[in-house]
């Protein structure tokens, strides 16, 4: 046997050559331990860094007692790693549980878990798979993906200071005959937006209002009432339901100005001209009459603002030139903002603040349901034929003309529905509960 940093314990040797006699299933995930107190199960770790034969990880934990259902968490641990060639195995040797998170309940029962599984983990060596602990530092290897390898082009960002309502259609309008009438309709967008062939004109559905324009994209202006057939397709439609496109008009006293995108756009409003209040024991100002996360930095005159958990700065708020930054260059005053503060809701997208490593740590700890595969299933449907396209750099394709989220893995499909993956040997089915989705999917 090699070794590769002189003698070693004679513990960590009893320990490769104890797990030499076990199968590779065996060394495989979930892995359980037994406690003085119940048992816990380890998922595979998540190596974050390997360095001097050392490595910084994290995995997903189930604490359970008796009959008891599990509880589940996260750990954070460092460990050394020593690793044999000849017999293809690694061990994490005298691990040291850094960090362990679990749901919110009794602090001190909590506390109690958390102290008794570390008083069990420290020191404890975990045995792996050489070639599972190579794939799991392939990215480390190869770079971890960084910010500029995703695609964080700005959507464009609309300004307004009076009620306004943003239509989106996906794509270039696509519009489709309805069967038995003059009228089509738009395909592509959640609104009711239909065309008069007699008269060109479109139609449009927004809460309680209507509108008209000669085309899709712009010149919209409210009117009373739709001719008759276009108010009949409406009540068909929505079921005589008036609120069931858009509900963000319903309690204004006037029609609201309508904008449309047709790319991926997102609308930020002020109750009137922008009003500024300063956030206390900061250089910042934040947008006080807007529901937007819209932040003033005094130092450099710049706008940020959240939207879908990324950060986007401009010179000029009515302007339409956004850029994206990244969290870890937002002004060192963002994570000073108080939890107390009207914009504290941003601080979980500020690094170094208590929020964001919280949503770090929630985010590691799996959700489970129980599911009863006799019963469960799932209904696809299709726009026609089932069409898939492949995702670049992948062994994954998905389907383009579906409303459900399908996925083609090695000639087989799988499709999520209500956090339940099903899968299949056909697009449409029959479908069954799906045990373990493939590596690609995750």
């Amino acid at each position: 046997m090699k070794t590769y940093a002189g003698i070693f314990p004679i513990l960590l040797f009893t320990s490769i050559a104890y797990a030499q006699t076990k199968s590779l299933d065996e060394l495989g995930w979930p892995r359980d331990i037994k406690l003085q107190k119940g048992s816990i199960t380890i998922y595979q770790p998540q190596i974050e860094k390997y360095a001097d034969n050392r490595v910084d990880a994290r995995a997903a934990i189930a604490y359970k007692v008796t009959t008891k259902s599990p509880v589940f968490g996260a750990m954070w641990f460092t460990s050394r790693v020593v690793t044999d060639k000849d017999s293809r195995l690694v061990v994490f040797d005298q691990i040291v549980v850094e960090t362990m998170k679990f749901p919110e309940g009794d602090e001190a029962k909590v506390k109690n878990l958390k102290d008794n599984i570390i008083e069990s983990l420290n020191g404890q060596s975990l045995t792996m798979d050489l070639d599972r602990f190579l794939a799991s530092i392939k990215h480390l290897e190869e770079g971890s993906i960084t910010a500029d390898q995703y695609n964080n082009d700005p959507p464009k960002i609309f300004y307004e200071s009076s009620p306004s309502v943003l239509v989106f259609i996906d794509g270039e309008p696509i519009i489709k005959d309805v069967e038995n009438s003059s009228y089509k309709y738009v395909m592509n967008t959640p609104f009711f937006l239909v065309q008069d062939s007699s008269d060109k004109n479109f139609y449009l559905k927004g809460g309680k209002w209507w509108y008209i324009s000669r085309a899709v994209e712009s010149g919209w202006k409210s009117i009373e009432n739709p001719p008759k057939g276009v108010m009949e397709l409406s009540q068909k439609a929505f079921q005589g339901d008036d609120n069931a496109v858009d509900s963000a008009a319903i309690n204004l006293t006037s029609p609201p100005k309508i904008i449309v995108s047709t790319e991926p756009a997102e609308l930020i409003q002020t109750d009137g001209e922008p009003k500024f209040e300063p956030v206390q024991g900061t250089d910042l100002l934040f947008l006080s009459n807007s529901e937007s996360d819209i932040i003033m930095d005094i130092q450099s005159q710049q706008y940020y603002i959240l939207i879908s958990g990324r950060w986007y700065t401009s010179k000029d708020l009515k302007g339409m030139k956004w850029s994206f930054i990244s969290p870890e260059d937002l002004p060192a005053d963002f994570a000073k903002i108080p939890e107390q503060s009207d914009i504290s809701d941003v601080r979980y997208s500020v690094p170094g603040t208590q929020e964001a490593q919280d949503a770090m740590l929630e985010n590691s700890i799996p959700q489970t349901a129980e599911v009863d595969r006799k019963t469960a299933t799932v209904e696809v449907k299709y726009d026609g034929n089932p069409k898939f396209k492949k995702i670049e750099s992948n062994a994954v394709s998905y389907a383009e003309n579906s409303d459900k989220t399908v996925l083609l893995v090695h000639n087989r499909y799988y499709c999520v529905d209500n956090a339940i993956w099903f899968m299949s040997a056909k697009p449409s089915g029959p479908w069954e509960v799906c045990v373990e989705v493939p590596e690609e999917v995750q």
